[in-house]
């Protein structure tokens, strides 16, 4: 297994800025402008595609445990720290895979803040059976039904949908 040196993260933009400055900039600049650099701050090995990811994966590739200094062609603004962009990614397509919605309670509105006219016409669009039975639900139970309410019985709250 190989051992990564650890650096600040002063040194290791120091480090990136240095090789995109000695070593790389000659060859990307102006026909990649506006793509992304990859750059192994240890080897000066580095990649360039217009998608980020991609550059990552082809460096990773040739260098797995590559210390990536990330960087978009005429630009100084567009770069990250880490040793792994495709993990960082895989952790964001993760969460968004396994929680779709922020549905936690908001405590700033209330039931009465949701509109029954619209959540039935929703249900119309999408042709759920519910739609003709909301004038028999309170709103409570029909946001309960929607799963856009939630919280105790004696203090429901809409959720943040």
């Amino acid at each position: 297994m190989q051992h990564l040196a650890c650096y600040s993260k002063k040194e290791f933009a120091r480090r990136g800025d240095d090789i995109y400055e000695r070593v790389v900039r000659s060859q990307v600049e102006p026909e990649h402008n506006g793509d992304f650099v990859v750059i192994d701050i240890e080897s000066a090995d580095f990649e360039v595609d217009e998608d980020e990811l991609v550059a990552s994966d082809r460096l990773l590739a040739s260098h797995p445990g590559a210390q990536i200094w990330l960087r978009q062609v005429g630009s100084r603004y567009a770069r990250r720290f880490g040793s792994r962009l495709r993990s960082m990614a895989h952790e964001l397509l993760s969460l968004a895979a396994t929680v779709p919605f922020d549905d936690r309670i908001n405590q700033q509105a209330r039931v009465e803040d949701l509109s029954r006219e619209l959540m039935q016409e929703y249900l119309r669009q999408v042709g759920s059976d519910l739609a003709e039975q909301v004038p028999a639900f309170s709103l409570v139970d029909l946001g309960r039904q929607m799963s856009v309410v939630g919280g105790p019985g004696e203090a429901p709250f809409p959720l943040n949908v």
